[in-house]
């Protein structure tokens, strides 16, 4: 309880005027720790102090959650609670406070996997728990995904609900579920590939497949002046956001693979093949996919294979670093099932002894 307590925004994020902005803007705040900054509902003032404090708070919790587990059970609801007010604070207070939001996702999917853990103790009390615990998260956190633009919010949230339907266990989403979490997921997906888009068009790349304005033209510079498009980092963030979006897809085939092949996986190997008929970002995408599906389906993935596998095959000697490791571990888990070797073995081999004489490792310097 005493550590609960300490997790409480209104410590961190109060409401500022516009003469604690001019003090600022004068050398000083009255406490050192204090800055004030615009948000979409006016200026607050963020105490640095107390937010350090507050992330040391859930890192103490984490680490009572793991070394306890099943323990714990007493102080998983109140640790619920407190950790679910930091959530539902306005989205203005959790932008600025990002790291404290950031903090806490990969601390409830810890309670969610203690909760778990301790069903064989405390029986359909545990159960609903974690029912509720993720029920509760995703209604959250999904709807702060859906409202999102900023690839950099997208990627931990996206991690955060996977992590949360994974240590859930099996059998622990039901149907409906399993189909709204993996078409937020879709949906997310096709977002960030539009923003991608428009961002290429108005470097001159591609045309935009949504209008792109010159308000959004000027984000891509930071405070530096450094022009991140020129970089392409907007790029590596919109890429880094989809990985974390596949992972949700990955969690879904873990805990409730009878749903996911029923109701989404249907809708998504049309657009696998679409993704993977192309050279550029979607292939990365596709062949992420088609690895989870291994991975966590095994045999049941076998009647998807004709979707993907000739691709991964050729992706084994592709340029790209990242596709040809997805690749090569794709091959691995499809491997073990005794399928495979009649329907691809000896491609495979074929393909894996090209690529490993076309990319030698490179030699390290002494």
């Amino acid at each position: 309880p005493g550590v609960l307590a300490g997790l409480r925004m209104d410590q961190i994020v109060q409401v500022a005027t516009e003469e604690d902005a001019d003090l600022q803007a004068s050398g000083g705040t009255e406490e050192d720790d204090d800055l004030v900054l615009p948000t979409e509902d006016g200026l607050v003032r963020v105490n640095t102090g107390k937010m350090t404090e507050m992330l040391s708070v859930v890192s103490l919790l984490n680490v009572f959650i793991r070394e306890t587990g099943a323990g714990f059970f007493e102080y998983m609801r109140p640790t619920g609670e407190a950790l679910a007010r930091i959530l539902a604070c306005a989205d203005s207070i959790l932008t600025v406070a990002s790291q404290v939001r950031d903090a806490v996702y990969p601390c409830w999917a810890d309670l969610v996997d203690a909760a778990s853990k301790a069903i064989p103790s405390h029986g359909l009390q545990a159960q609903a728990l974690v029912g509720e615990l993720v029920r509760q998260f995703v209604d959250k956190v999904g709807g702060d995904l859906a409202r999102a633009e900023d690839p950099d919010d997208i990627a931990p949230m996206a991690t955060g609900i996977a992590a949360v339907v994974k240590n859930a266990g099996v059998n622990s989403l039901e149907a409906p579920q399993v189909q709204s979490i993996c078409s937020l997921t879709l949906s997310e997906i096709m977002k960030s590939l539009q923003r991608e888009s428009a961002m290429q068009g108005a470097d001159g790349v591609q045309q935009p497949k949504l209008p792109f304005s010159e308000a959004d033209d000027d984000d891509d510079e930071d405070e530096d002046g450094l022009d991140l498009g020129e970089l392409g980092l907007e790029e590596t963030e919109e890429h880094d956001a989809r990985v974390a979006l596949c992972a949700i897809f990955g969690a879904c085939f873990k805990v409730s693979p009878e749903a996911f092949v029923s109701h989404s996986l249907p809708t998504l190997q049309p657009l696998m093949q679409q993704w993977l008929s192309k050279e550029g970002p979607c292939r990365a995408l596709g062949l992420h996919l088609a690895c989870d599906l291994c991975e966590h389906l095994g045999e049941r993935a076998v009647e998807a294979w004709p979707t993907f596998m000739e691709q991964v095959l050729q992706a084994l000697g592709s340029k790209e670093s990242e596709e040809r490791n997805t690749a090569a571990f794709t091959v691995v888990l499809a491997a073990q099932v005794p399928q495979f070797g009649p329907s691809y073995g000896q491609r495979a081999y074929t393909a894996l002894g090209s690529a490993i004489q076309s990319f030698k490792a490179k030699k390290i310097g002494r």
